[in-house]
């Protein structure tokens, strides 16, 4: 007779449960696979290469016990805020110097137009690599034109409110790499 999971103490699902998230069902595959015994977490703690690479063989053997679940959905998250941080990065790199691009133009220079090139040629990098986020651009611009805001104006040292409230300028115009605002 199958043993009840959640009276396990040495099983994934337990540790799982309390993270769990609706956005996924349980599925009958899914308990069976968090039934598996959980692998040594202390090795996440002590020697992150290590614990990585028990992780990759792991999932190329195909063997469920050896993974560590919940650290690697941790991770898993933690790679995708990472590129979300290194877009709006670059982002705000980008729009600050279209700002000072166009709010300062007796000052343009061939450092500004580079970095505004090389803004846009690491982002469509990121975007190449991970497509999901091309669609999100523009989720990130709200956020991202305020934090542009405030680094155009310490450079510049015009006032805040010369700027837009909100972003003037469209995805599409931030992505080609012949466009440049008027100023």
């Amino acid at each position: 007779m199958r043993q009840d999971i959640t009276q396990n103490p040495n099983c994934v699902y337990n540790a799982f449960i309390l993270n769990y998230s609706p956005k996924f069902p349980l599925t009958e595959l899914t308990m069976q696979f968090l039934s598996y015994p959980q692998p040594d977490k202390n090795l996440y703690e002590t020697d992150y290469d290590a614990w990585l690479a028990a992780q990759i063989n792991g999932l190329q053997q195909g063997d469920i016990a050896a993974l560590d679940i919940p650290h690697l959905i941790e991770e898993l998250e933690g790679l995708s805020k990472s590129n979300e941080r290194e877009l709006e990065s670059y982002l705000i790199r980008l729009l600050a110097h279209l700002l000072k691009w166009e709010y300062q133009p007796s000052m343009r220079s061939g450092s500004w137009e580079a970095s505004i090139t090389n803004s846009r040629d690491r982002i469509e990098r990121l975007l190449d690599d991970q497509k999901s986020l091309r669609s999100r651009v523009g989720e990130f611009l709200p956020n991202a034109y305020k934090s542009a805001i405030k680094w155009a104006t310490k450079e510049t040292k015009l006032r805040t409110d010369l700027f837009p409230p909100s972003c003037p300028y469209s995805v599409e115009q931030l992505l080609d790499e012949s466009w440049l605002p008027l100023g």
